[in-house]
C-alpha cells in the first residue's frame, strides 16, 4: 500500500470532515434518548398513579409503552434505510454509541426475559 502524500488544503479537508461528521452524529443521536427518557418515565408517573385510583389493570401503561417503543423503532429503522448517507468518516464516538446502542439493546431484552421467568 502507498502512502499518499496529502497537501495542507487536503489536510484541513479531512480534519473539516471528520469534524462535520461528530458534529451530525451528536445531533442525530440525541432525540432518540431524549424520547424513550420522557416514554419510561411518562409510563412510571401514569404506572404509579393507576396503582392508587385503579383505572386500568396494573400493566396497562406498560404494554402502552410497548407497542409505542415498537413504533419508534419501526420509524428510526425506515428514516435510516431511507436517509442512509455513505459514510465517509468513522468516529470514536459514532462507533461508541452503536455500541452502547447495542448493549442497551441486549441487556433490555435480557432483563424482560428473566422477568419472564421469574412469573
Amino acid at each position: 500500500m502507498e502512502d499518499k502524500i496529502v497537501t495542507e488544503q487536503e489536510s484541513l479537508l479531512i480534519i473539516q470532515q471528520m469534524i462535520d461528521t461528530a458534529k451530525q452524529q451528536q445531533k442525530d443521536n440525541g432525540m432518540g434518548w431524549i424520547l424513550w427518557g420522557w416514554l419510561l418515565f411518562l409510563t412510571s408517573v401514569f404506572t404509579y398513579i393507576n396503582l392508587y385510583t385503579r383505572w386500568y389493570s396494573t400493566h396497562y401503561f406498560w404494554n402502552i409503552f410497548g407497542v409505542l417503543s415498537l413504533v419508534l423503532i419501526l420509524f428510526s429503522i425506515i428514516k435510516f434505510f431511507v436517509t442512509r448517507k455513505r459514510q465517509r468518516v468513522r468516529t470514536y464516538t459514532g462507533e461508541l454509541f452503536q455500541k452502547l446502542n447495542v448493549g442497551f439493546f441486549y441487556f433490555h431484552h435480557v432483563h424482560h426475559y428473566c422477568n419472564q421467568q421469574r412469573r
